[in-house]
């Protein structure tokens, strides 16, 4: 995304997610350690929109996931290590 929020027809579209403490205290961490290291802040709202987008470039196909054998998770990152295409 290269920092900027990307827009569909001009207009942004907001999204609400719910999360659980601990993840929202592993983005702060995220965030805490790319301050160190670069100086200036991510947003959670940023780092979640980057990782939707590592997601679309996987093109995952769901009816591919066997709930008896694996959960979402474990499939997405099957899914990242096989293709081995990095989200930058």
């Amino acid at each position: 995304m290269n920092g900027k929020v990307k827009e569909k027809n001009g207009v942004h579209t907001p999204t609400v997610a719910f999360l659980e403490r601990d993840q929202i205290d592993f983005l702060d961490k995220l965030n805490k350690d790319y301050f160190a290291k670069f100086g200036h802040h991510l947003s959670r709202g940023h780092m979640l929109c980057e990782l939707v987008d590592c997601l679309m470039r996987l093109n995952l196909d769901l009816n591919e996931l066997d709930q008896d054998k694996e959960n979402l998770c474990d499939f997405i990152l099957r899914k990242a290590k096989d293709a081995q295409t990095p989200c930058s």
